[in-house]
């Protein structure tokens, strides 16, 4: 059998769109956002894939194309099946719009359904040999009535265990998000952040609980705008329903309200998994709740050995995990572990130096440039890393961050001010892997989720002592771990700042972008970004540039 390459491609979510590249191993991963710099871009990812076009030799025939969408007829049925229909006929308008560009690209487009895709991302690349628990939990797909699901992972094969035909945990925190006057979508992890500040109110929690009891909320709470637009992105619209959290807002504080909803989360994901717990040591994440890193914390605490969180546990996971379903199913496939995330787009050095003396920039270029940045950051400067391919998944792991000190807990102030931010959260604490048991409790069987940012854990004394800016409140942080195959330049300022500073303080990594807009990709966007910030440094591939 001539083993084929996929291309998987995710247009069915309104947003997080992303095309990805497969032959033997990961070859490319690109959302749209970056791209379109249009924050969680729901379009048709034309630009992803016109990059794909573009630097790589695709066989047509010798592809497969696959999308993580189910077909109409499919999916009516399932709705049928799941007891649902009557919300289906609210919801769903025209369902046929991602069908169709499935179709515009290929004339034997492969089907993945949703969870399927997200379970597939979580599963084969975990590197779990060991049979393994999968749960995926989202805000729910129109294709796809099921948005909790569970499935045994073994011997490269998944089986689903249950579909459950409900409201999803994940919907609900959306909601609270957009009650507490954040952005749906987009700043639920400011309410996992701020949970941390408030206390256990049982009177607030049974009100909260009884209000998300009526399962038609999320549908009258919200509603999808510019569906199937090339103009303009898909986006949640808060209606007037959200008025019922009014009596809430009025008598609790939102730190209190965070935490409530950051309570219930926790126990209804603790009541589904309750029954699993002992029968399985290993358990495998995808969907967007599990973008929550202390709801995965407390997952791994009820008992698992080892626990991975997919980088990408939103849609913008999808295409990858679209492709590793399809190939499993078709070729056979292994659970691998990722060394890293770095399969996005790349740019070249070309017209770098002009475009930085444009912007009336001073520079030099270093062959050891890793040496200059050790030294600034251990000067206490600010320093925005640009290097070769960027991240794929929401965090920034190296490649496109901002790093700083993480021994003044006012940084975080300072740094949110810079980018426009507000932040509840620390920003996270970036360590060599041989530092990790010093620094976080229980850190075992969490090693490898922790390398993409996925997790929190307490934190030791020593942490306290030299990394005060990344311990959140509650006594926890949510590592970045660098090993020295994850990338060399990374992995060399990582192990050069903690030895230069005798092990007394280590560093802190956020994402290099203004609020509000997607993780930087080009030059150009660094450049501009680092201004805008005005950050001491850009160590952009092996220019270091700052402003006279």
């Amino acid at each position: 059998m001539i083993k084929k390459n996929y291309v998987g491609i995710n247009y069915d979510s309104y947003h997080d769109s992303s095309v990805a590249y497969f032959t033997d191993k990961i070859e490319y991963i690109g959302a749209e956002e970056r791209f379109s710099r249009v924050k969680k871009d729901g379009r048709r990812p034309n630009s992803a894939l016109k990059y794909l076009y573009e630097n790589y030799k695709i066989d047509k025939e010798n592809t497969v194309f696959v999308f993580p969408i189910l077909e109409k007829e499919i999916s009516e049925n399932e709705w049928a099946k799941s007891g649902l229909i009557d919300t289906y006929n609210v919801i769903a308008k025209e369902l046929d719009y991602g069908l169709d560009y499935a179709k515009s690209i290929t004339t034997n487009p492969v089907f993945v359904r949703h969870h399927d895709a997200h379970a597939a991302s979580a599963y084969f690349t975990s590197g779990f040999e060991e049979k393994t628990l999968i749960c995926t939990i989202d805000g729910g797909n129109l294709f796809d009535p099921y948005s909790t699901n569970i499935y045994e992972g073994f011997a490269g094969k998944i089986q689903a265990i249950k579909r459950i035909p409900d409201i999803s945990i994940a919907s609900n925190y959306l909601l609270i998000t957009a009650a507490l006057g954040f952005k749906p979508l987009e700043h639920e992890g400011k309410i996992t952040g701020l949970s941390s500040y408030g206390k256990y109110n049982e009177n607030l929690i049974s009100k909260l609980k009884n209000i998300l009891s009526d399962k038609n909320i999320i549908h009258e709470a919200t509603k999808w705008i510019n569906i199937g637009s090339q103009e303009l992105p898909p986006k949640i619209q808060i209606t007037e329903k959200i008025q019922v959290f009014d009596e809430i807002l009025n008598q609790y504080n939102r730190e209190d309200i965070a935490f409530a909803i950051q309570y219930l989360t926790e126990q209804a994901v603790k009541n589904l998994l309750d029954q699993y717990i002992g029968k399985y040591e290993y358990i495998a994440l995808a969907g967007g709740l599990f973008a929550n890193v202390k709801l995965n914390s407390f997952i791994k605490d009820l008992g698992f050995k080892n626990i991975f969180v997919h980088p990408a546990m939103g849609d913008d996971g999808l295409a990858l995990g679209a492709i590793l379903y399809a190939k499993s199913v078709n070729e056979g496939l292994k659970p691998f572990q990722m060394d890293n995330v770095f399969y996005g787009s790349s740019y070249s050095d070309e017209g770098v130096e002009e475009i930085i003396k444009s912007n009336g920039l001073t520079f030099e270029k270093y062959e050891n440039i890793e040496k200059q940045i050790i030294d600034k950051l251990s000067e206490g400067k600010i320093i925005a890393r640009y290097l070769g391919r960027q991240e794929y998944g929401p965090r920034a792991l190296g490649h496109r961050s901002i790093l700083c000190h993480a021994d003044d807990p006012n940084i975080n102030h300072s740094l949110n001010e810079k980018l426009v931010r507000t932040e509840f959260m620390p920003f996270a604490p970036v360590v060599a892997d041989y530092q990790t048991k010093e620094l976080f409790e229980n850190i075992d069987g969490a090693e490898y989720t922790a390398r993409f940012m996925t997790i929190t854990r307490k934190c030791t004394t020593l942490m306290n002592e030299v990394g005060k800016a990344a311990v959140h409140i509650d006594n926890t942080a949510r590592p970045q771990i660098v090993t020295s195959n994850t990338d060399d330049s990374y992995y060399k300022i990582i192990d050069g700042y903690y030895k230069k500073t005798n092990g007394r303080s280590i560093l802190i990594n956020t994402s290099f972008n203004m609020h509000g807009e997607p993780i930087v990709s080009t030059p150009e966007e660094a450049i501009k970004s680092f201004k805008r910030a005005k950050l001491d440094y850009l160590a952009l591939n092996n220019y270091l540039i700052y402003i006279k």
